[in-house]
């Protein structure tokens, strides 16, 4: 009987959907006003992406899902008592993991990474 190392592969997952998770945060970050966050976004997307844990289509995914995500412009804000409430961009692209779509691509992402490393 073959003995299959699941160690391994649930490395290899674990590793493949928290590169998917952080470009789903970089896809956000890019599309943020802010010259600051638009550059991190980029650079970590980069690395992501030369990283070559997922797939170009999983990301590609990633990014439409974020995309349709920021569509609904649900970005959460503060409200001050002296009335200068604040948007939260940062807060928003961590917690946008959490939304089923990009939930969904994040693990449809993952699953191509898998069935492309037999």
């Amino acid at each position: 009987m073959l003995a299959i190392p699941t160690q391994g592969l649930a490395a290899d997952s674990a590793t493949a959907r928290r590169d998917a998770e952080e470009y789903a945060i970089a896809s956000c970050l890019v599309a943020q006003s802010e010259p600051f966050l638009e550059n991190q976004g980029d650079a970590v997307g980069s690395v992501v992406i030369q990283r070559g844990n997922i797939e170009l289509d999983g990301l590609a995914g990633i990014n439409k899902s974020v995309e349709r995500e920021m569509a609904k412009g649900e970005i959460p804000i503060i409200r001050s008592e002296s009335g200068s409430d604040q948007t939260l961009p940062v807060l928003y692209c961590i917690e946008i993991i959490d939304k089923l779509q990009v939930r969904k691509a994040i693990e449809e992402a993952v699953a191509q990474h898998g069935a492309t490393a037999d």
